[in-house]
């Protein structure tokens, strides 16, 4: 690589490592990637999907059911994301999974359901639309049987929700639907004409938890824990277990995770103040995130906030300086 690159030395040597790296995360993603899509594409659930058959499914919840905007007039749809653990087929044959999946469901006994919990449900099998990790469309007109509650954290969550819409009850319809979104990401409430308002306005990002949200709740911790005289040990524990707390509670979705990562990561740099450390941590976080979950690589919102976090890391210690130079308070110039 060096003489490819050009004459043999420091500079060479430096820049062949980099191609090197380069190289080895396209041939991991490329390898968790064709992993993926050998499991979504496996014959056994293809065959089950061509045949559109009536399956039963042992399935695991992803995340919280959420209602499907239809036409008015239709029974109301709730989307759940899943992951398929076992599909027993009409002629009693079993496949097992884990795949990805969505369940279409119109029982009204599917909304109390929380992330992490296994349910037995019966329903006919579709292909999905394509472009991810999801290998089926699970149709139910049917209750879930429960096989398991979730776990605890997941209870607690779930209880702090409820509590939240239960608290908005008493408010008109908008800002009722609107603040849950707003402070946790619950849209499903939210009154189809305000959630039309968001999207004329380019604004539904308010009701996506972001980094933004990550960065002032484990910035209020670290602020509590630099208040209390904590060492930096113990405000770097506080502040993992309560970003762990508020995933959590949004729920752990791809971009949850996404948002916690990169968060977290533009938080410590602009906090510690090292940014020399904090660019390697965010290319090991992108690639980590990617391997760990492929779909991140086609998604536009993974590339912003990558490149949002880097801006923090490049350029907001140079802005934050040249303000506090220009007289600008040190906590002002931080923000």
């Amino acid at each position: 690589l060096c003489g490819v690159l050009g004459r043999p030395g420091a500079p060479a040597r430096r820049y062949g490592w980099i191609v090197v790296a380069v190289l080895l995360g396209v041939l991991c993603g490329a390898a968790a990637t064709g992993a993926r899509v050998a499991v979504r594409d496996a014959a056994p659930v293809r065959a089950l999907i061509t045949e559109r058959a009536q399956v039963t499914a042992e399935l695991v919840l992803r995340d919280d059911p959420r209602p499907v905007r239809g036409a008015p007039g239709r029974q109301p749809m709730l989307l759940v994301r899943v992951d398929l653990i076992r599909l027993t087929g009409p002629d009693g044959a079993r496949v097992t999974g884990p795949v990805r999946a969505l369940v279409l469901a119109t029982d009204p006994a599917w909304r109390p359901l929380l992330p992490g919990q296994r349910v037995t449900s019966r329903g006919r099998l579709s292909a999905p639309r394509g472009g991810d990790l999801t290998a089926a469309v699970l149709s139910t007109t049917g209750p879930p049987t429960l096989r398991g509650e979730a776990s605890w954290p997941q209870r607690a969550a779930g209880v702090l929700r409820t509590g939240l819409q239960r608290a908005c009850e008493p408010l008109p319809d908008a800002p009722g639907g609107l603040l849950p979104g707003l402070v946790v990401g619950d849209t499903s409430r939210l009154p189809p004409e305000v959630e039309e308002d968001f999207r004329a306005t380019g604004m539904t990002h308010l009701n996506a938890v972001s980094g933004s949200n990550v960065a002032i709740v484990v910035g209020a911790v670290l602020l509590l824990a630099r208040w209390a005289r904590a060492g930096p040990r113990t405000a770097a524990t506080l502040c993992v277990l309560a970003l762990v707390g508020f995933v959590i509670l949004v729920r752990p979705s791809a971009s949850v995770v996404r948002a916690a990562a990169m968060g977290a990561i533009g938080l410590a740099a602009l906090a510690a103040g090292r940014s020399r450390s904090a660019l390697p941590a965010l290319a090991t976080a992108v690639t980590g995130l990617i391997l760990y979950d492929p779909d991140l690589a086609g998604d536009p919102g993974f590339a912003l906030s990558v490149c949002a976090t880097g801006g923090l890391l490049l350029l907001a210690p140079g802005w934050r300086d040249a303000l506090r130079r220009r007289g600008v308070p040190a906590g002002l110039a931080e923000a």
